[in-house]
Formats: C-alpha cells, structure tokens, sequence
C-alpha cells in the first residue's frame, strides 16, 4: 500500500484557525469562528471547511472542525494547547486523540483531518530523492559536525571541545548511516539491472559491491 501524497490534500494550520489568521488574540473564555478556503492555481476552489475555537485556559481550548465528505456532514473536535514562545504569545498546536502529540498542522488528504504521523504520509518532492542520496547527505553531515570529510579515516578522531558522549553518539550514527547507505545502493542496482550484488556465494558480486560502494564514496564502511 502507497504512502498518502501530503501535498494532494488540503492542510489546515492549527495556530492561524485559532488566531483567525492574525485577526484575534485568543483570551480566556473567547469564542472564535472562521472558515478555510482552498484554491487550486486556475482560480478554481480546492474546498473549505468551518472552524470554531474555544479557550477554556491560558493554553488550553478546542478547535472544532465542520464540513461535508462526499455528502455526509463531519465533526472533528481537537484539543489545543498553546506553548509559549521565547518572544512572547503562544503557539497554539492541536493535540492527536490518539497518541497526545501536538502538532501544527492537520491534513485532509485522506478524507478526515488527521495529524501526519498518523496518515504517515510524505510530500511529493519527497519521493523523487534516492534513499542513497538522503543516507549521503546525513552522512556527509556528520562527517561536518566530527571535523571530517571522504579523506579522513573511517573513523573520525574527536573533534577538540566536543563532549566525549557526544562523540560517541556522532560516531554510533555514522557506522549506522554507512551501512544503510551500501545496503541502499546495492538494492537500488537491484531494482534497476535486477543483480544481487549482496549474493554472498557470488565473489564477482561482492567485487561490484565495492566498485558501486567506493563510486559514491563508501567503499569503508563494506570492507
């Protein structure tokens, strides 16, 4: 089964429906209500919903949801939570009913508003990066963070004011992203030639192992 496709719904941002998109300070006891309009680029409407909120606390209320799926009338109600920020005011965040994260955003790309972890869905820029080149990436970051780069031994020295369990925890990470980072690539070679350069029995496949690993700069963490 697919992941859902975030950007092909609708996304509501908790702390602009509470703040009527900067129009209102939520104050003990206020009420609120608003409506979210979505447009598609040709003018044409993406939908819209109905929204109330209540404050019950300094940080604490409900958002409301009201609208129609394919025909059918739906109500979401959400608690809310407002953390303060380091300039003051409150960042108002919904509260999942099922796990009790707050999150910033709902999404309504699978017919009902919904946290993301919960439809654990992706964007769709998202899907056109190889995992091989999101591992490189944080690889090569790590790399930063020890004072490091390809040159450098497999295994980075400490950096000279970084904290031993700091280190300790970089390094953890690096071994564990390189060895997700052959495995990426030796399935990716699969996918597109159909060989598997993990055949243990199969010497030439190790060999090629090497070859792609050392191509893309990991060639240290197969041997």
């Amino acid at each position: 089964m697919s992941k859902p496709v975030l950007d092909h719904g609708n996304v509501l941002s908790v702390h602009r429906a509470v703040t009527g998109y900067g129009g209102r300070r939520p104050s003990v006891g206020g009420r609120g209500v608003g409506t979210a309009t979505w447009w598609y680029r040709d003018g044409r409407s993406a939908g819209s919903i109905s929204h109330s909120t209540e404050i019950h606390a300094v940080d604490a209320g409900t958002l409301t949801l009201e609208y129609r799926l394919n025909g059918e009338p739906i109500r979401q109600v959400f608690e809310i939570i407002g953390r303060p920020c380091r300039f003051g005011g409150r960042r108002w965040m919904a509260v999942c009913p099922r796990t009790g994260r707050a999150v910033a955003k709902l999404y309504g790309c699978c017919g009902t508003f919904q946290p993301r972890h919960l439809l654990r869905g992706s964007y769709h820029s998202q899907g056109r990066v190889q995992p091989s080149e999101k591992l490189r990436d944080r690889e090569v970051a790590i790399l930063r963070r020890l004072g490091a780069d390809d040159s450098s031994p497999p295994m980075p020295r400490k950096p000279k004011w970084m904290r031993v369990p700091t280190y300790h925890r970089l390094v953890y990470e690096l071994i564990q992203v390189r060895n997700a980072y052959g495995l990426a690539l030796a399935v990716e070679f699969h996918r597109s030639t159909g060989l598997d350069l993990l055949a243990e029995e199969d010497p030439a496949a190790t060999e090629k192992v090497q070859k792609l690993a050392a191509r893309f700069g990991a060639d240290a963490m197969l041997r």
